[in-house]
């Protein structure tokens, strides 16, 4: 064939196959997920998400490495990974990303995004994607992204999406909702890994998730651990069985951590909403390379529904940890379901055998052993130890007493046969954090109440108290602690004829950094996060410090002087930085301190700004800085009380100039610290 008879065609690919592979991502929790995972391979420690109502933005923040340009250029690259699914990386951790897909995620919640990257001793990029642009384009590969240096930028990644119009309250009702946000923010079973939700005012964390065991205990009838061929059960907190139970996958590790319950109606409302599926029911999650895995079906609790009780006790919470980097680990394009091969079938199977035969022996454990034991405890010990299938290697004797004391909440037989009730211990409260130093507390203070197993009201002097330090506990009052630590408090009521009931309450004396502004009540308050700081100059800390040490009604004239200063100092260290342009410093105080407002309460993005590092909140910000005559009379009021000779200021008057200070200060850090902030 002729050279000029030959035509070249050329590939070209529609931007309605990236609709088409943005529309697979199944619902919201799955969506916000792949963006977390992204986090997580840059070797993130902490990501926030921030959902704003008004702007109308859902922004995701994190620390990780960031991107330099050959990232970016991976990140474009649709269907394009240099990482392995399931291998460990740099960071110690599993791979989560692996088909390239990842990005497309952005676009489930908006069709503008804006990224912001920098990886360490690199350049700042910045660049936009607009989702309309790919979709509605024929050839899609032709779009040109404009990627801008930007040195400002900080370490890390930050995706700002600008959320659809129509989508705005479906997902704020979504992110708000116990069950799914809670979900969001334990996406990882990794306690080197945070992640903080922020939805208007309220924050969420990884940390304030407490772990299964923690989960009403007095209806908890066992503890089932799991390890790579070992499993063992505990009642509470002591191992009562041991034995093996080998699987035979091709994996790395599985293990299994689970709370089975007796709940009587409605008791699932006290476990926590982190462990619930559809229609209030209860539910282990399972994490897959640390990621949770959205399947309720893998180990399905309600697998034993229909069988006889002795063999079943579908309400089940916990964690089941699957590791593994095998190349047949292979999931559905939305991640909430397994590729069927031989591995992932074989995972299944063993998963639906090892959850019949946990409920089956719990069941078994529960009814017959434990409820025999209560009855013949007093007279037949021999008896109970030869029939109990309490494992060899255990003290019996020492088992009996356990299982006699955690399990004193189910109903069993006196000696005269009748059925009598579990006696009573209630605690306030099993946990409390205090700081140090702390003030001597009386132990006793946390019983609520005590009853017998007759129901009848004890004395709360009847309780014996004991603390895992002995020597810091004088009769019932623990002593001043001045050290971080943490104290285990026993109190333990011994039933006449149920024996001991034993309640623990553990607390923690934590170290609160010393902060700038002391205390929200005096006049300066803190109006930051806890580890917030205002550093931008040593002679504003120190007055700060000052004015909270003086009481108003004797030293008002001082107070004002030193709220002006406060202001003075603050106007020129702003100026001092050159950053702000577009502001005209003049002689006078207060149009300065009016021009910093008009700057800062304008513009949205460094609003924003102030909210994320602060944690102040964009609305309650743009409301008070919005009034702008509130800072102008806290200015004149301040000049006033320079002035007055005669007359003192009322109080309330300085204490509205200290409202205003507060926020001044604040913002006077920002603007002077914060790259972002322009």
């Amino acid at each position: 064939m002729k050279k000029e008879d030959k035509i070249e065609g050329k590939y070209k690919v529609s931007g309605s196959i990236i609709k088409e592979l943005s529309e697979k991502i199944p619902n919201d929790l799955v969506a916000i997920n792949e963006l977390i995972k992204n986090s997580y391979d840059a070797g993130a420690r902490k990501v926030i998400i921030k959902l704003d109502e008004i702007e109308k933005t859902l922004s995701v923040i994190d620390d990780g490495d960031g991107m330099d340009k050959d990232d970016i250029f991976v990140l474009l690259h649709i269907a394009q990974s240099n990482k392995k699914y399931g291998e460990i990386n740099k960071y110690g951790r599993r791979n989560q990303g692996s088909k390239g897909l990842g990005f497309l995620s952005v676009f489930k919640f908006g069709s503008k995004v804006k990224w912001e990257t920098k990886m360490k001793e690199d350049t700042g990029y910045e660049f936009e994607i607009n989702y309309g642009d790919l979709v509605t384009n024929d050839n899609f590969v032709d779009q040109i992204v404009e990627i801008s240096k930007n040195n400002s930028i900080i370490e890390g990644t930050k995706i700002i999406i600008k959320i659809d119009d129509d989508k705005v309250d479906t997902l704020f009702n979504f992110f708000s909702e116990e069950m799914n946000y809670k979900k969001i923010i334990k996406s990882f079973s990794d306690n080197n890994f945070e992640v903080e939700l922020i939805i208007g005012n309220k924050i969420h964390s990884t940390k304030d998730i407490e772990p299964a065991e923690n989960n009403n205990k007095e209806s908890q009838i066992c503890n089932v651990k799991y390890n790579n061929g070992k499993m063992e059960y505990y009642y509470i907190d002591k191992k009562i069985v041991s034995e093996e139970y080998p699987n035979k996958l091709n994996i790395d590790n599985i293990s299994l951590n689970l709370i089975l319950f007796k709940l009587k109606t409605g008791g699932t409302q006290k476990i926590d909403k982190f462990y619930h599926k559809d229609k209030g029911k209860l539910t282990p999650l399972i994490y897959i390379n640390s990621n949770l895995f959205n399947n309720y079906s893998l180990f399905d609790p309600d697998i034993t529904r229909g069988r006889k009780t002795s063999e079943a006790i579908p309400q089940i919470i916990g964690e089941i940890k699957i590791e593994s980097d095998n190349k047949l680990l292979l999931f559905n394009s939305n991640r909430t379901e397994f590729i069927e091969n031989p591995f992932t079938n074989s995972i299944k199977d063993f998963l639906e055998k090892i959850n019949i035969k946990i409920q089956k022996d719990a069941a078994t454990y529960y009814s017959k052993n434990l409820k025999s034991l209560f009855y013949k405890s007093k007279n037949t010990k021999e008896k109970i130890t030869k029939s109990s299938n309490f494992s060899k290697d255990e003290n019996t004797s020492s088992n009996l007493k356990t299982v006699k004391s955690n399990y004193s909440q189910m109903s069993f037989l006196n000696n005269d046969n009748k059925s009598i009730n579990p006696a009573e211990l209630v605690l306030s409260k099993e946990y409390e954090k205090l700081k140090i130093p702390s003030s001597q507390i009386n132990l006793r203070n946390y019983i609520n109440s005590v009853k017998d197993s007759h129901g009848n009201s004890i004395n709360k002097k009847s309780v014996y108290i004991k603390c895992n330090e002995e020597n810091l506990v004088k009769g019932d009052i623990l002593q001043s602690i001045d050290e971080t630590k943490i104290l285990e408090i026993k109190f333990k009521y011994n039933d006449k004829d149920t024996g001991p009931l034993i309640k623990s309450l553990k607390i923690e004396f934590i170290s609160v950094p010393v902060q700038t502004i002391i205390n929200k009540d005096f006049l300066i308050k803190d109006l930051g996060k806890v580890n917030y700081k205002i550093n931008y100059d040593n002679t504003i800390n120190k007055l700060i410090k000052q004015i909270n040490s003086l009481e108003v009604d004797a030293f008002p004239e001082m107070i004002a002087c030193s709220m002006r200063a406060i202001f003075e100092i603050s106007v020129k260290a702003i100026e001092a930085t050159k950053k702000f342009s577009s502001i005209t410093f003049s002689g006078d105080l207060k149009a300065n301190v009016v021009s910093i407002i008009k700057k800062i309460g304008n513009d949205n993005s460094n609003l924003t700004e102030i909210d994320l590092v602060t944690g102040y909140g964009y609305k309650q910000l743009k409301n008070v800085l919005s009034v702008i005559k509130d800072f102008e009379s806290a200015v004149t009021l301040s000049h006033l009380g320079v002035h007055r000779s005669t007359q003192s200021l009322p109080k309330k008057d300085i204490e509205f100039i200290g409202d205003k200070i507060s926020i001044f200060i604040m913002i006077a850090n920002e603007m002077i610290n914060n790259a972002k902030i322009k």
